[in-house]
């Protein structure tokens, strides 16, 4: 695998991806980047990482219709509650996806990183939980939830707490914010962002 040179997969995202969305991918790279030093990644969970990173939206543009489709061709059976929870759609297919374009860039840490990026899941890896944060708080995103987790994060960076602690607290503080706003727009929430939440808050506990 190809670990120190991205420029293919950042060519192929540009290539698949409109403008908005492009710039998105590269900016969650250079986020996760920032983040593999704060946390001390090998070079080989670094280049799991960005490769992750650079894929993690691949089959973000398609319809409903469409991720059955691919899932379909893909050889993958949907889950019902990623159907009922359509934003969760393009992590399921964009792993696959991945996993077999793109096979020479995406190892299992790759693809369990991709998988679980909008929901989050009990027990996650460090590089799937800097997936999920760096997706949430890259400095593109303009919403407030994210600007607030965003702020939240780095100035708990700076005052100490130590780097694991504050990102197991942002990850919770964010889900807080994506299960209210889902709450509010009547949608239905995917079971796994209520357990990677209540996984996390009980691993804070454990650590008091």
């Amino acid at each position: 695998m190809e670990y120190n040179s991205h420029e293919y997969l950042k060519g192929e995202v540009k290539k698949k991806l409109d403008d908005f969305r492009a710039a998105h991918v590269l900016s969650v790279y250079e986020e996760c980047k920032k983040l593999a030093d704060i946390f001390k990644l090998s070079e080989s969970e670094k280049g799991s990482l960005l490769n992750a990173v650079l894929l993690h939206d691949i089959t973000k543009p398609l319809s409903t219709r469409e991720h059955i489709e691919l899932a379909q061709r893909l050889g993958i059976t949907l889950e019902n509650e990623n159907i009922l929870c359509p934003k969760t759609l393009h992590a399921v297919t964009g792993a696959a996806y991945a996993k077999k374009y793109y096979a020479d860039y995406v190892n299992d840490e790759s693809y369990k990183a991709i998988l679980c990026h909008t929901t989050g899941k009990v027990n996650m890896s460090l590089c799937e939980k800097l997936l999920y944060i760096a997706d949430y708080i890259e400095p593109t995103r303009k919403f407030n939830d994210c600007i607030q987790v965003r702020e939240r994060f780095y100035s708990s960076l700076d005052q100490g707490t130590p780097a694991t602690l504050c990102l197991d607290r942002t990850i919770v503080y964010s889900l807080d914010l994506t299960i209210n706003q889902l709450i509010a727009e009547g949608a239905r929430i995917h079971p796994d962002t209520v357990k990677t939440r209540n996984f996390l808050l009980e691993g804070q506990r454990e650590q008091k």
